[in-house]
């Protein structure tokens, strides 16, 4: 009956006839070609992408994704053509009266499928068209209205119908698979080269130190950094991280184990360090890439740059290859000369015996370094450690000669080495000498620049910043002394620069210290002496010394301490004495110990008080001319200055003594305690002028003890 109905619905529907014209439907030699033409497009794209399958760093990924959608879009156009030619095939069929019987008993089971409203009016809701569609369905194999199948059985009859196009669609889902994959360790294996090249060339930047004071800088190690990971990254992969620490100062001057810490935290293979001056009022820096494994410097560079931070970014700019080059390259330490095995053992001996401070250990100190310039007399090394030695017995009050025999082994040194940090830091020790404190500090600097700043050298360049007038800024410097030492060492610097400041609290805690970890030596003892004489307290300071003379009579300190602590309380029989005694080992001497008084000069000034007039008269003159010499070559030496105004205010020589003592004032003379204890000065104590210079001392010294931090208790600190 379903089969009858249909027939007659499908007879009696003018709207869908069986029949066709040419212009309704393509005619099959087109629709064949469009066919071949498809097949061949999908070929060749399987070509293309079986080669990027084997060349996938050839290809870029955007190439993939056009293939897939030229695939798409040519497998629409080949079904297209083959539903164009099984649309004919159907039509042909139509036309040819096929069996209707299983679309009959599809019929039959849609409508009893139907739902309840549909059975309860006893309705097949089958119109011709769509009985014309299902006919055609079914003869094209789809699943029918009446009778749906599922999912999978309609793509398993799509592969049936499209064997070529599903063969190919499932070559191309492999080949899209394969390609991702291929793809994907591709990728990995280069971001792991990419990084490996990027660890390999790994720099940590840190604080630049300030030279000048004695600070971190940074600002600069931040511009040092940027400019490193611009301009680097342009040439390969790296990596450039900035030191982050609380304390900017100490960051700035590692210890060789923090180094290697730092190192290993920021897991880098490289550590950047460096330092700025000004040298004629522009910048200089010095930069040093440092192995951690083995800090020693491979790369150190000195220029002079202007104000602008803007060139140091340029010099870093056009040298960026060679900064990437020494990163990345295993470092090593500097090739040096091979050393002579009999000079270095003369001078490690030497070395130990300058430690022990002894006149006599000095002089043999002397010695071992002039054999060692004698096994290699191309050192400069040797050269180095001869002139520090002859300028440290110069100090303790050796032959006047031995200060020109110094300057010449300095010289020598520079001369055959003029990167040699040790042989500038020698020159610096007789500049310093010389009372050329200018000069020496930039020899100073320069050999920091060279070789990093240690133990010593922060020591040393403390040393001529205090004698500048400067003790809050050599704290800061003996603060980097003391991180960078290994074994505790001597604190009594420490202890002088608080006591000019007027912070004996303080000043006696690190005299103590010193007496306890250097109980060999008379620094200890001899400060806390001298900060009780500053205090007027001369009973205790004589108490003091009385309990050490015997133990400390082979250093000179012993007698010179005794004969100041007489001249100050005003003893002047006992002072005369024992400056008589020192004058006769060293007529020049004195001048350079606490209260710069020469020995000549308290002689003199004592011969006046003895009325020998005439005596004390030449020998003050004899003084004075010596001290003008001096000054004559070094101008604006504070030390020398307050030594001349202090021998002509005991001559009377009032106005040229005001003046020096003003002079000496303005260059950096601050010990004012010591000024009001002089006797020398006894005479200009009335004079407005003469109050008026002491004054401003006073004032100086408030105002860099206003300037130094105090920690919570409110206590000044060392910066």
């Amino acid at each position: 009956m379903a089969q009858q109905s249909g027939l007659s619905t499908l007879s009696a529907t003018p709207n869908r006839s069986l029949s066709t014209t040419d212009h309704e439907m393509p005619a099959p030699k087109l629709m064949r070609r469009l066919f071949w033409l498809a097949q061949g497009l999908l070929f060749a794209g399987g070509v293309g992408g079986a080669i990027f399958v084997s060349r996938p760093q050839e290809w870029h990924p955007l190439v993939l994704i056009v293939l897939l959608l030229l695939v798409g879009l040519l497998a629409l156009l080949e079904t297209y053509a083959a539903g164009g030619l099984r649309g004919v095939h159907v039509r042909q069929l139509a036309l040819g009266q096929p069996d209707f019987r299983e679309l009959a008993e599809a019929a039959e089971d849609a409508r009893q499928e139907r739902p309840a409203r549909d059975r309860r009016h006893h309705v097949i809701r089958i119109t011709p068209s769509e009985l014309f569609d299902d006919l055609e369905r079914w003869l094209g194999g789809h699943s029918i209205l009446a009778r749906p199948v599922s999912v999978p059985v309609q793509f398993w009859r799509w592969t049936r119908r499209n064997p070529t196009l599903a063969a190919f669609s499932a070559a191309c889902l492999l080949l899209t698979w394969l390609s991702w994959a291929n793809f994907s360790q591709n990728h990995q294996f280069q971001a792991a080269r990419r990084s490996d090249v990027a660890a390999q060339h790994s720099v940590m930047v840190l604080p630049f130190l300030d030279l000048d004071n004695a600070v971190a800088n940074d600002e600069i190690a931040r511009e040092v950094a940027t400019a490193l990971r611009s301009d680097m990254s342009k040439i390969g992969p790296c990596r450039v991280v900035q030191n982050e620490s609380s304390d900017l100062t100490l960051a700035a001057v590692p210890r060789v184990e923090e180094v290697a810490a730092a190192a290993r935290q920021a897991k880098v293979r490289t550590v950047l360090k460096g330092t700025k001056r000004l040298v004629n009022g522009e910048p200089v820096y010095a930069i040093q890439l440092v192995d951690p494994a083995q800090p020693s410097a491979v790369f150190s560079n000195s220029m002079i740059v202007s104000a602008d931070a803007r060139t140091l970014y340029d010099f870093i700019q056009r040298n960026a290859p060679q900064f990437y080059n020494l990163i990345g390259a295993n470092l090593t330490p500097v090739p040096t000369r091979p050393r002579n095995r009999t000079a270095s053992d003369f001078m490690a001996a030497g070395r130990t015996l300058m430690d022990r401070r002894t006149t006599t250990d000095c002089d043999r100190a002397i010695e071992c370094f002039e054999k060692a310039v004698a096994a290699d007399p191309s050192s400069a090394e040797a050269y180095a450690c001869l002139a520090i030695a002859r300028t440290g017995r110069s100090f303790l009050g050796g032959k006047p000669e031995l200060a020109q025999l110094a300057e010449a082994s300095a010289q020598k040194a520079v001369a055959l080495d003029p990167q040699s940090a040790l042989a500038h830091r020698a020159l610096s020790f007789v500049l310093e000498q010389k009372g050329d404190l200018v000069n020496a500090r930039e020899e100073a600097l320069r050999a920091i620049g060279l070789n990093g700043i240690d133990e010593r050298s922060a020591g040393h360049v403390a040393s001529f910043t205090k004698m500048l007038g400067r003790p809050d800024l050599a704290l800061r410097w003996l603060r980097i002394m003391k991180h960078l030492q290994v074994q505790p060492g001597n604190e009594s610097v420490i202890g002088d620069c608080l006591a000019d400041l007027c912070e004996d609290e303080r000043a006696e805690e690190a005299y103590r210290q010193t007496l306890e970890l250097h109980p060999d030596l008379p620094d200890g003892w001899a400060g806390l002496c001298r900060l009780r004489m500053l205090k007027r307290d001369f009973a205790g300071a004589a108490e003091l010394w009385s309990k050490n003379e015997k133990n400390f009579s082979h250093f000179d300190f012993t007698p010179q301490m005794a004969a100041q602590l007489h001249f100050f309380s005003r003893n002047f029989a006992e002072a005369k004495r024992i400056y008589a005694e020192l004058a006769l080992k060293d007529s020049r001497g004195g001048g350079k110990f606490y209260g710069a008084i020469s020995y000549q000069s308290a002689l003199g000034f004592l011969e006046l008080k003895t009325e020998r007039k005439e005596a004390g008269q030449n020998i003050l003159n004899l003084a004075l001319q010596h001290e003008l010499d001096q000054l004559a070559t070094s101008p604006r030496h504070p030390e020398i200055l307050y030594r001349t105004a202090a021998i002509e205010a005991a001559l009377a020589l009032k106005n040229s003594a005001l003046v020096h003592l003003r002079a000496a004032a303005i260059e950096g003379w601050i010990d004012f305690r010591s000024l009001e204890l002089d006797p020398r000065f006894d005479g200009l104590r009335g004079d407005a002028a003469f109050k008026e210079i002491s004054e401003s001392m006073m004032t100086r010294v408030a105002s860099l003890r206003r300037s130094m931090p105090t920690d919570s208790s409110g206590k000044r600190k060392v910066q």
